[in-house]
């Protein structure tokens, strides 16, 4: 499958992963290349990928709002283009992936 991803943080990312697939740097406001991907996690047909990645030198990684894994599934088939971008809950950063608007 093929997945390009588009930094709509406002910031630079630094080492960013995806379901433990490394993606690398990526500048705010530019988009990866089409990467090729094994497989992308979804959870109760919402993307739920592991991720990973630094911003201004802290490390932010995804929340985990499903703890019951009788739901998801890799889909690996298939192009997908995905928004990067942060979101706060309870006073933390997390990194999400969304469908490119």
């Amino acid at each position: 499958m093929t997945v390009k991803i588009y930094n709509i943080t406002g910031q630079d990312v630094k080492n960013l992963v995806v379901d433990n697939q490394p993606v690398g740097d990526l500048a705010k406001d530019s988009a990866t290349a089409k990467l090729g991907f094994h497989s992308i996690m979804y959870d109760s047909g919402y993307l739920y990928p592991s991720l990973s990645g630094y911003i201004a030198g802290f490390e932010l990684k995804n929340h985990n709002w499903s703890w019951c894994g009788s739901e998801r599934q890799a889909r690996t088939e298939g192009k997908l283009e995905l928004d990067l971008g942060i979101t706060h809950n309870d006073g933390q950063a997390y990194l999400y992936l969304s469908e490119h608007q």
